[in-house]
């Protein structure tokens, strides 16, 4: 951490030591502006990485329901087929639903019905597993949430304060990095002998966008517990404040905007994307707020 402040400190207020960084060209196998970019998109990577995963949770596991095979020979024949009484129609009642149920899960070929079959064929269809959790877990939260929202119940929530800062635990990394990197290619246009940095300013800009795409995702949706009670709240106000990516996502517009600003003239023969090329075009004319 101390590297990078010290890099953004010295790539912010000396122009001798960003043109050292410059000339270092020979140095094998990076020079030195490729192993101080590599840091930094290093370090970027790692909280878009974190950030992600926290907003993809893993899929259930499927469930597999055991069925025995159709041309397995079933080990427990089936009962017989109930026999019917030729009885005349006006004598006899009207079938009971026990009757009836029995009649429709008796197999037409002497199989035996399968368990799921028999359930099928219930007039009264039972709660799945999902359904009789999600109903138990509803009424546990309704239980909780007001001890949760009381003064007693402040040491059993999980804040989303406390994730975010578990997920960024050194913002202030990652915010150098920015800034140094960010003004080492903005002032390379000028002081860079060599075109060494021009050439990977479209990489940094990719990583860039792709960083802050991520953080505008985590903040627009962050994965608040429903313990966190007060946070909830706050969101749903709009009030909610996450410190870390809201600094970091404001180092990353700075930067963005100032290296897009500074290589505007070159934006044709840059070799960028798309996406990438429309939203450099975009920040040089309106800015990044």
């Amino acid at each position: 951490m101390l590297a990078f402040w010290e890099l953004d400190y010295l790539s912010q207020n000396s122009a001798a030591r960003r043109k050292a960084i410059y000339t270092d060209v020979n140095r094998k196998p990076a020079n030195i502006f490729e192993q101080i970019l590599n840091q930094s998109l290093s370090v970027l990577g790692e909280i878009e990485l974190k950030l992600a995963e926290v907003g993809n949770p893993p899929a259930p596991a499927a469930m597999i329901l055991a069925t025995p095979s159709s041309t397995a020979a079933s080990t427990i024949p089936s009962p017989p087929p109930i026999p019917m009484s030729q009885i005349s129609p006006l004598l006899t009642s009207p079938p009971s639903s026990t009757r009836k149920f029995l009649e429709g899960v008796q197999s037409k070929d002497g199989s035996t019905p399968t368990l799921q079959h028999v359930i099928q064929k219930l007039p009264y269809q039972p709660p799945s597993v999902a359904e009789v959790e999600a109903s138990a877990t509803k009424g546990f939260k309704s239980k909780m949430e007001p001890f949760l929202a009381s003064p007693w119940g402040g040491m059993f929530r999980q804040s989303i304060h406390a994730t975010t800062s578990q997920l960024i635990p050194n913002v202030g990394l990652q915010v150098n990095a920015v800034q140094a990197i960010s003004r080492l290619v903005t002032s390379s246009l000028l002081e860079d002998e060599y075109g060494i940095v021009q050439k990977h300013a479209s990489t940094l800009l990719a990583s860039f966008i792709s960083t802050m795409d991520t953080l505008e995702k985590y903040l627009s949706s962050p994965p608040i517990s429903w313990t966190d009670v007060e946070s909830i709240q706050k969101q749903e106000k709009g009030e909610l404040n996450l410190v870390e990516p809201h600094l970091l996502l404001s180092a990353l517009k700075g930067g963005f905007k100032d290296i897009a600003t500074a290589y505007a003239p070159y934006i044709d023969r840059m070799e960028l994307s798309s996406d990438t090329k429309r939203i450099v075009l975009e920040a040089r004319e309106r800015g990044l707020p």
